[in-house]
């Protein structure tokens, strides 16, 4: 199988869809707080929350197919797979410090970060914690590999109780005061541990060495899973919201009604991901084609997002926001040089499979 699989891609679409979505509800949250159905906002928000979990699957099937009958380089295997994000990510990283110069309403997040923490905590931006994270189950990738091949479902079952318990534990410190410091309060630090995603990583494995096209009551039971999931997900934020806890911990993926749902969701999305092939093709091709570059939409979406409602509150002055509009053409042009020059390049020990 193929890595950029055109299913596989049409799944990528689908997860920075989510992502994408669920930032534009906080650009809008803060823009118009007052008037906002919250009720309406929290559901959006919920359904939309596979789509982390959904990258962090995708990761692990797709390395899964590839890797798991070969007699691996596993030099070669990190090289490649720190080639193809790292120079990328460093390179936005610093497009973002630069733009959060320029426009000092936009550096709140990275403000007063140590360069320590930027690259390798993802302190540039609030999203960019998704590649130390990714970076980290890469390196636990043999492992794990190894362990799910040998022990199966059990390994998979004993991960999600590892994370059901580690979500448990973090909900229990819901109820104090937003300026206590503890360990794993903000949203940061809990998605910054790549333990906290290390299941749906697992899942996407398990799922790639096994076949299940006939296992309809499988199906079936992760269809109900994913339905009952949502159903309390929602209820849940809710429920945590009316209780003035701050939204953003309400809504959170590292929740255990999320965990359900998500579990749901993504082990249904990728069972039965050859079956979007047969939409329109052209659907198909916009949407694979979307995926296949949802990494860089990943690293540069928030700038964008940020320059359309910065107009739309009139943040941006005419000039700044022609330098910032300019500064993000460039990078994307930026990027696709930073991606061929290190696609192109053969380095020390990448050879091989």
């Amino acid at each position: 199988m193929k890595e950029n699989d055109a299913s596989i891609d049409v799944l990528k679409f689908f997860a920075i869809f989510g992502v994408v979505g669920i930032h534009i509800l906080g650009f809008v949250e803060q823009i118009d707080t007052k008037r906002l159905n919250w009720e309406t906002y929290i559901t959006i928000d919920q359904i939309l929350r596979f789509c982390v979990p959904l990258f962090v699957a995708i990761s692990g099937y797709t390395l899964s197919r590839k890797y798991s009958d070969l007699q691996v380089n596993w030099k070669s295997f990190f090289i490649k797979r720190l080639k193809r994000t790292v120079p990328l990510y460093l390179f936005w990283s610093g497009i973002l410090l630069l733009l959060a110069r320029i426009v000092p309403q936009w550096g709140g997040f990275s403000k007063g970060a140590s360069i320590w923490n930027i690259i390798f905590l993802g302190q540039a931006d609030y999203h960019l914690y998704f590649v130390p994270m990714i970076v980290c189950l890469y390196i636990s990738f043999p492992i794990v590999l190894f362990l799910t091949k040998k022990y199966k479902a059990v390994f998979l079952i004993l991960t999600f109780v590892f994370q059901a318990l580690l979500y448990f534990w973090i909900s229990t410190n819901l109820d104090f005061p937003r300026q206590t410091i503890r360990a794993f309060y903000s949203d940061s630090q809990q998605y910054i541990f790549f333990g906290s995603w290390i299941f749906y990583f697992i899942l996407g494995i398990y799922l790639g060495q096994r076949n299940f096209d006939k296992h309809n009551l499988f199906k079936i039971f992760f269809v109900f899973l994913a339905s009952f999931g949502l159903w309390w997900a929602i209820d849940n934020a809710q429920l945590l919201y009316k209780k003035e806890i701050d939204v953003l911990f309400a809504t959170r993926f590292t929740r255990l009604p999320q965990l359900v749902y998500s579990t749901g969701l993504v082990t249904i999305l990728i069972l039965f991901a050859k079956n979007f092939l047969r939409l329109p093709a052209l659907p198909v091709k916009i949407l694979a084609f979307l995926g296949k570059q949802s990494f860089l939409i990943y690293l540069c979406h928030t700038i964008w997002l940020r320059i359309l409602f910065g107009i739309w509150k009139g943040d941006l002055a005419g000039e700044t926001f022609r330098i910032a509009a300019v500064i993000g053409i460039l990078g994307i042009a930026g990027s696709i040089i930073v991606e061929w020059f290190f696609e192109s390049r053969t380095f020390s020990g990448s050879r091989g499979k």
